[in-house]
């Protein structure tokens, strides 16, 4: 919605109420759907690398850090 305020043509129009993508040209179409899947590939992969990998890791020290702490009779409360 924002590039057909941007370019001012009709580009999300109302079908049977629900809002479609439609350049006029259905190979701009098909361009469009595989650009915005590479680009969720793209956001996954990095949400993926840098947030879930590093979660996971973290949650793992934090589970060894307290099995470790359960081991030593002096540590515990």
């Amino acid at each position: 919605m924002v590039a057909q305020k941007i370019f001012g043509l009709n580009l999300t129009p109302m079908v049977n109420g629900q809002r479609y993508i439609d350049t006029g040209n259905y190979l701009v179409n098909n361009f469009i759907v595989f650009l915005a899947l590479l680009l969720v590939v793209c956001v996954s992969s990095f949400t993926y690398k840098y947030i879930e990998v590093k979660g996971q890791e973290a949650g793992k020290r934090l589970l060894n850090r307290m099995s470790v702490r359960d081991k030593l009779p002096l540590l515990k409360d």
